[in-house]
């Protein structure tokens, strides 16, 4: 097979990601052995046969008796069937909501690291310009230095800042190799894999209308919780039906011998058919698996009760935490980053004009330098804190996105 070439576009690349990755595999193979149960409660309870060996045996007024079998089946209490089936239906519902959940950590684990590569690419070509501008800025200082304006040291300290930023730009390089070398991990490629450039993620712009029409959705863990107190009452019910009387029926077959008969001996071989009943008179032993299962009933709605507290609590420290981001975001990007360029350039101006200093020249540079990469570390904090806002929902996509749907 050839080498697979990925999507760049996020609904796609997510799709390949539900599609290939190794832990989703293992944890849908779970819930499809859920699945089988189901069919399994329809099974009989096991047939008896019972061999009666060949010999001398009593005579009948058929015969004398050689051998016999019974073939006898037992059956279910009135209600067994119906209730464990039920249990197995929402059991299998509980893996199900299971598997939704870890297909949302997962797609939010592959998107934050998506938006981690992009800041790696986006700081090292930040970094690329920050020394273009001190090459610049060398070739000033050296004039100068020629003509006695400025001190031999200003240039080595321009020299040490293009080596720190080289240091740097290998940092942030080492970084985007270990977030790709994460994201083939989830997605199955071998390491030596070359992810492609513009592999991006999908910019997130949660309104408050968009949140509004996510918080309708059911989050896959309360309706873990919820399938597991529909299974735990399934159980119990199927507890109580136990102690109900229950039938069997059975037949018999016997050969017969026909030699010396007697004179009022037919000979023939003899079959009869019997229906059992059992009532069972001490039902303690029901009575504490019933009672068992009701404490489990309780313990499963105190368990949703816990979820949905949790969940609840959750949506909103995301919610504070991502509109907290977007307001440091937007301060980086609007106020300080235009601001600290603006005062560079000032300071290179003056420095190049004689009216201001080395030292000046050189702390807007380190600001603006700072205001940059700081920018990008923000808007990245931002995109992923949108992402856990989507997976807190209890979402893959919102609804509101053409082209993706959250089935």
């Amino acid at each position: 097979m050839g080498q697979i070439v990925l999507p760049t576009d996020e609904p796609s690349l997510v799709r390949l990601l539900l599609e290939r990755n190794l832990e989703l595999r293992a944890v849908a193979l779970h819930r499809d052995r859920s699945q089988s149960q189901i069919g399994a409660v329809n099974r009989l309870p096991p047939t008896m046969v019972k061999l009666t060996p060949v010999g001398e045996m009593a005579e009948t007024a058929a015969g004398t008796m050689q051998a016999g079998v019974t073939v006898e089946q037992s059956f279910l209490p009135m209600g067994v069937v119906a209730d464990k089936k039920e249990a197995a239906r929402a059991s299998y519902d509980a893996e199900s909501a299971v598997f939704r959940a870890r297909q949302i950590k997962i797609v939010r684990l592959f998107r934050e690291r998506l938006f981690q590569r992009n800041l790696s690419i986006d700081v090292q070509q930040i970094i690329d310009q920050q020394l273009e501008l001190l090459n610049q800025l060398h070739a000033v200082v050296d004039a100068r230095v020629a003509n006695g304006s400025a001190l031999r040291g200003n240039l080595l300290e321009i020299e040490m800042q293009q080596s720190s930023l080289r240091q740097m730009h290998d940092q942030w390089k080492a970084k985007g190799q270990e977030v790709e070398s994460q994201i083939k991990y989830q997605l199955s490629l071998g390491q030596d894999y070359a992810l492609p450039v513009e592999m991006h993620p999908h910019e997130w712009h949660l309104t408050d209308v968009v949140i509004q029409q996510m918080a309708v959705e059911l989050h896959p863990q309360i309706q873990e919780a919820q399938a597991r107190i529909r299974a735990a009452e399934a159980m119990s019910q199927a507890e109580g039906a136990a102690g109900r009387p229950s039938f069997s029926f059975g037949v018999n077959y016997t050969w017969i011998d026909d030699d010396g008969l007697s004179p009022v001996a037919n000979g023939d071989d003899q079959w009869a058919v019997s229906l059992g009943l059992r009532i069972p008179l001490d039902r303690s032993t029901e009575l504490a698996r019933q009672i068992s299962a009701n404490e489990l009933i309780e313990q499963k709605r105190w368990q949703l009760k816990d979820v949905e507290q949790f969940i609840g609590q959750d949506l909103r420290i995301t919610l504070n935490n991502m509109r907290s981001a977007q307001k440091q975001w937007l301060i980086s990007r609007d106020e300080l980053v235009i601001k600290a360029k603006e005062r560079f350039q000032l300071s290179k101006a003056g420095y190049e004009s004689g009216k201001s200093s080395y030292v000046e020249l050189m702390e807007a540079w380190k600001q603006y330098l700072q205001q940059g990469i700081q920018e990008r570390k923000l808007y990245a904090a931002y995109q992923q804190q949108q992402c856990r806002m989507i997976a807190a929902f209890g979402l893959i996509y919102p609804r509101y996105m053409s082209g993706a749907t959250d089935e």
